[in-house]
This record gives structure tokens, C-alpha cells and sequence, in this order.
């Protein structure tokens, strides 16, 4: 194993390397925003990218990458809401927004996520009721809410041996309180 300290931003002409399948740039100092040509990677699987200094919203245009499993942004300074187009990356596993400044609602749209088994937001600003959208997510395992003193949670989701409970640590207090 080798570490690069990689610095800089991700190119605009990224896309130009169309078969592009896993990109991870983890813990560099890679910052500037996520170009929206990054989405046009349609056989994107894998795209980590956390632990850096990367800047601005999460494109909207993200769900023109059918085939991504994970997307791991977590611990940058995105801002923005989480867009509700993410909700069409069908084949989506590991959703990580975790220590962003991101704001807003949850979007319904992540109930249609029915692979999803990862989904981390926490120590951002979200707000709002989590969508009932969220009974549709039967494989999620790990689900971490912390930090969004605004988020509400009403209602939890069952997995799909109909019980309520997760196989995770980090699932928020507030979570865990209406657990059953």
C-alpha cells in the first residue's frame, strides 16, 4: 500500500475517461467543487472521496450514474441540499454524506434506494421529518442520523425479516428510541 498527498481539484474534463469504474481519493487535500461532468461517468461504481476539502452542493445531474454502488463524500465541506435526483442511482449500496454542512430534508427519493445498506449523514444540518419513503429500504444495516439536531424521526423502517432493528452502533439516540 502507498499514500499519495494529492493536492489540487478534480479535473473538469474528468469525463473524458469514459470506462472510469472506482475513483478514490481518500484523506488528500483535494478541493474545489464536484464538477458536474464527474456525473457523465456512467459506469461509475465506486466513487470515494472523503476526508478531503471539496467544496459546494452534490450535482443534481449524480443520477446519470446508473451503476453506482457507493458514494462516500463524507467528511468535506459540501454544502447545499442532498439532491433529490439521488434517489435514481437504483444500484446504490453505501450512501456516506456524514460531516458535510449539508442542509434541509432528507429526500423522499432515497426510499427508492431498496439495495441501499449504508446510509451515514450525520454532524450536518438536516432537517424535517425522515420520509416514510424510508419503510422501502428492507436491506439497510447501518444508519447513522447523528448531529442533525432538526432531523425528525417518527418512524422506523422494518427490515425485511420485519423487525425494526439494525446491525449497526451509530444509529442516532433519537433513532434508537422508537425502536420496538
Amino acid at each position: 500500500m502507498f499514500v499519495l498527498d494529492l493536492k489540487g481539484v478534480i479535473p473538469e474534463n474528468i469525463n473524458r475517461v469514459k470506462k472510469l469504474r472506482e475513483l478514490h481519493i481518500w484523506g488528500c487535500s483535494i478541493a474545489g467543487t464536484l464538477p458536474s461532468t464527474l456525473c457523465e461517468l456512467r459506469f461509475m461504481e465506486h466513487l470515494q472521496l472523503a476526508d478531503n476539502q471539496i467544496t459546494g452542493p452534490i450535482p443534481e445531474k449524480i443520477a446519470k450514474m446508473e451503476m453506482l454502488i457507493a458514494f462516500n463524500v463524507s467528511s468535506n465541506q459540501l454544502t447545499g441540499v442532498i439532491p433529490e435526483s439521488i434517489g435514481e442511482c437504483k444500484c446504490m449500496k453505501w450512501l456516506k454524506l456524514g460531516d458535510n454542512k449539508l442542509h434541509g430534508s432528507v429526500p423522499s427519493s432515497i426510499g427508492n434506494l431498496t439495495a441501499l445498506r449504508r446510509f451515514k449523514v450525520q454532524n450536518n444540518d438536516l432537517s424535517g421529518p425522515v420520509p416514510s419513503t424510508f419503510k422501502n429500504l428492507r436491506d439497510l444495516a447501518s444508519l447513522d442520523l447523528r448531529g442533525n439536531e432538526k432531523l425528525i424521526v417518527s418512524d422506523a423502517p422494518e427490515s425485511k425479516h420485519g423487525t425494526t432493528h439494525f446491525r449497526t452502533h451509530d444509529s442516532c439516540q433519537n433513532f434508537l428510541s422508537i425502536l420496538k
